[in-house]
């Protein structure tokens, strides 16, 4: 048998070809407490388990908890059995904010500094989560053809978007000004942007532009999702532009607004109508 820091370092080696870097260290971090609740591993009961991953307190940590010992007792240590008989831990799926397409321009115009607008530009255009955006390095754009080549996604997926041609002229501009070395967004001491920054720059915009409902820069995404569908564009292909291995992810993350809903009902009714009085 391994002892058990043998086994944590199977463990990272494991995950590491499905997850990224701070969902690794989270999830050894998580099997770390657990070996300290048991001194057997190789023996440890379905009541062990659970009695672990409910004595976190959020639906979030529980969940990431229960990911982490479904991995370890898959690929290290095979207890199928004991994976099988774990529940699904369900949670409510709260929607962020959207800013609508006429405050997404207000936003933008609200941002003087080229390296600021380029950032949140990227997000948005792109409908980024905020660790692509800082991750994306100078050689993953590909300026002839104008595409994103996002490697460093959650769940460790890839994916390459187009750009369109007015955020490949703002990204051009930035570069000839700030020449970024590895990493297209450079900190001021660090070789990349970190997030805290991109969401004061957001907050910063926000305030200029008097909107005070509570916007994130997943908002930026979401919004930037929404829009797109409104506007006509198949979710199947929406749902690959934002890197979700599932439909369902998407048809769940987006919504349309109520006055979109209602505009649509009402343009089909005025069809129906129409058709019956012929």
């Amino acid at each position: 048998m391994k002892t058990k820091t043998e086994l944590i370092e199977l463990y990272k080696l494991y995950i590491s070809l499905s997850c990224t870097g701070k969902t690794i260290y989270r999830y050894t971090r998580i099997i770390e407490l657990f070996f300290n609740t048991t001194n057997d591993p190789y023996n440890a009961t379905y009541g062990q388990v659970l009695k672990f991953v409910s004595g976190f307190k959020s639906i979030s940590a529980k969940k990431q908890a229960q990911g982490a010992l479904m991995h370890f007792y898959k690929g290290v240590i095979p207890k199928p059995g004991l994976i099988v008989r774990l529940p699904k831990i369900k949670s409510a799926q709260a929607l962020p904010e959207i800013l609508s397409e006429k405050e997404i321009a207000l936003v933008l115009s609200n941002i003087s500094n080229l390296k600021h607008k380029a950032i949140i530009s990227t997000i948005y255009f792109n409908a980024l989560r905020i660790s692509e955006v800082i991750n994306l390095h100078i050689n993953h754009i590909n300026g002839s053809n104008r595409t994103l080549h996002i490697k460093f996604s959650k769940g460790a997926k890839s994916r390459i978007i187009p750009f369109s041609k007015d955020l490949h002229e703002l990204l051009r501009s930035y570069y000839k000004k700030y020449r970024p070395k590895a990493y297209l967004f450079e900190g001021q001491a660090k070789p990349r942007y970190n997030a805290s920054s991109i969401r004061k720059i957001l907050q910063r915009a926000l305030d200029k532009s008097n909107i005070s409902r509570k916007i994130t820069p997943h908002c930026l995404r979401h919004s930037r999702a929404t829009h797109l569908l409104s506007n006509g564009m198949d979710i199947k292909l929406l749902s690959e532009f934002l890197g979700h291995s599932k439909l369902e992810t998407t048809e769940r993350y987006i919504h349309l607004k109520t006055s979109d809903l209602m505009e649509a009902i009402m343009l089909a009714d005025n069809r129906i109508s129409s058709k019956i009085a012929a």
